[in-house]
């Protein structure tokens, strides 16, 4: 049906070029327009489209969706090696291998990449440099590296005020024994929440029960 459809309107610009005075430009811009729209169109059907292929990182996402952290990270490895310097996409290669490592138990290998990733985003002035920040302060408080994750969610916080950062900084604060400074950190990221941000609220409520208790 549809290539009856295409040959009809191919049909009828043939018709109307017929028509077209030779003097009139504009009319024969249009009819170059309509026959190169028909082209395509035929293309489509017959398959010829050209299929780009996938970057490095859209192989290594996809190894990574089918839990093949080590095969993702080669990917990235390789992958990273064939981008400029200055390229942005450095970036996201980084994170990704920053997230494969932690995947694959390799903690301190994770945050450093996150920590690269921080340092690449800074050079080109990236919003994303606050993310970068906080995903190794978050691995450096799973490893009760408690004192270097303080370091990063403040520096995080810095850049940019977040829920998340202000609940892990509390979380750090929780583990100093300090419960106090816990409580003014998470009452700073209930003034961040947003409506539908449930999520992050029941994370904020359940710390802050926990620094109740330790107040007594």
């Amino acid at each position: 049906m549809r290539r009856k459809i295409v040959h009809v309107a191919i049909a009828a610009v043939l018709c109307r070029a017929a028509i077209l005075s030779a003097e009139d430009a504009a009319a024969e811009q249009r009819l170059k327009a309509q026959m190169e729209f028909i082209r395509s169109m035929m293309a489509s059907q017959q398959g010829e489209t050209e299929v780009k292929p996938k970057d490095d990182y859209a192989r290594a996402d996809e190894r990574a969706a089918a839990g093949d952290f080590a095969g993702a990270l080669d990917i990235l490895r390789e992958g990273i090696g064939k981008l400029a310097a200055g390229d942005p996409k450095r970036g996201d290669y980084l994170m990704g291998m920053g997230n494969c490592r932690y995947a694959l138990h390799k903690p301190d290998d994770a945050a450093a990449a996150f920590l690269e990733a921080a340092g690449f985003f800074k050079t080109i002035h990236s919003e994303r440099e606050e993310e970068a920040l906080r995903m190794a302060a978050g691995i450096c408080l799973g490893t009760y590296n408690l004192p270097k994750a303080e370091e990063l969610f403040r520096s995080a916080l810095e850049l940019k005020k977040t829920v998340l950062g202000w609940n892990g900084l509390s979380v750090v604060y929780l583990g100093t024994g300090n419960p106090g400074k816990a409580l003014e950190c998470l009452k700073e990221g209930l003034k961040l929440l947003k409506d539908g941000e449930a999520g992050s609220a029941d994370v904020l409520f359940a710390n802050m029960g926990k620094v109740y208790v330790d107040l007594g």
